[in-house]
């Protein structure tokens, strides 16, 4: 299998490395940690970009991209622990109303998908609690076993407090009197496009901890050379890269398996989520421990990181979850 990708992925991966660096940066993410409202000024340059009707139908104003095509970008919004909505609006939301949505949905929130006009927060299957449901437009639910739409006046949103203030969740009252079904069996899909988004974004979690590790002990020295030059950190940083370029490929797998509808499409998304939770688990141990007390700090910005490693584990599906599907999978064989 040749996992690499085209000079357009490449492309798009690099002016979304671009974007989030100029736009979003650490500074903009402790704003929001520091309890400043929300604002769509990103989101709506991200459109402007291409980026949240990456999978919007071109009908609808999108430029129709599949899982392949999101694997990177997702893995750069990790690595920028991008505080928007990308994975639940783009990711899941829009793909799912194009292909399970009525007439009247796919007119009305596609086209405002793509030009940032709308957020759509998603309830994750289990989840008690939504996140971005306190700034949603749209609100898709799970009754049942399958998914209905909810439009903002349908639906109260209470805000709780968050371990990762720039992902706010919140726990929702659905009037489902004003829900509108959508098509049941898409669903699953639904499910597996964002337990595959969330295992690119937690590869680009770990991959960010390595990087800003590497660039502390570069920097911090102890008995006269920095603490990068000693055995026992070089054995650790080697380990995180190891676990990550192990990671990564088993998404990009997921990533080919969906588009293409592949028969081990369910259990190549349940490796990768599986995978990318337990990578970034460890790189994100490795990372605080070389940091040492600095990386305990609300004034480092690795917390960031660290928190959203921590917040994202678990959604979309835990490692223990993921593992139980494959157990079972090969059982029925």
């Amino acid at each position: 299998m040749n996992f690499d990708f085209d000079d357009t992925q490449y492309a798009l991966r690099d002016m979304a490395r671009s974007l989030f660096a100029k736009e979003s940066p650490p500074s903009r993410v402790r704003e929001l940690w520091e309890d400043k409202p929300f604002d769509r000024r990103v989101w709506k340059t991200m459109a402007e970009a291409g980026l949240c009707g990456l999978t919007v139908p071109e009908e609808f104003g999108g430029s129709e991209a599949g899982e392949v095509d999101l694997a990177l970008v997702y893995e750069e919004a990790g690595r920028a622990a991008l505080p928007e909505p990308l994975l639940e609006t783009t990711g899941v939301a829009a793909p799912l109303i194009a292909t399970a949505g009525t007439d009247d949905l796919r007119e009305r929130w596609l086209p405002a998908i793509a030009r940032g006009d709308a957020v759509v927060a998603v309830q994750a299957p289990g989840e008690q609690l939504v996140a971005w449901a306190s700034v949603a437009d749209l609100l898709i639910v799970e009754r049942d076993g399958a998914p209905f739409a909810v439009e903002r006046a349908g639906f109260r949103a209470t805000n709780v407090r968050s371990l990762d203030p720039a992902r706010p969740f919140a726990r929702v009252d659905v009037d489902d009197a004003k829900a509108v079904a959508l098509e049941p069996q898409a669903w699953d899909r639904a499910f597996r496009r964002g337990a595959f988004g969330t295992a690119c974004i937690l590869n680009g979690v770990a991959a960010a901890l390595l990087e800003r590790t590497v660039a502390y002990v570069k920097a911090r020295k102890q008995f006269g050379r920095p603490v990068g030059s000693f055995q026992a950190v070089k054995h650790k940083l080697a380990s995180m890269h190891q676990a990550i370029e192990t990671s990564r490929p088993a998404a990009w797998y997921a990533a080919y398996a969906l588009a293409h509808d592949a028969p081990d499409a369910v259990e190549a998304v349940s490796v990768a989520k599986a995978a990318a939770a337990e990578t970034e688990d460890y790189c994100n141990t490795e990372a605080l421990q070389c940091h040492g007390g600095i990386g305990f700090t609300w004034e480092d910005d690795l917390h960031f990181w660290l928190k959203r490693g921590m917040v994202l584990r678990g959604t979309w599906g835990t490692a223990r979850q993921h593992r139980r599907h494959l157990v079972d999978a090969v059982m029925e064989l």
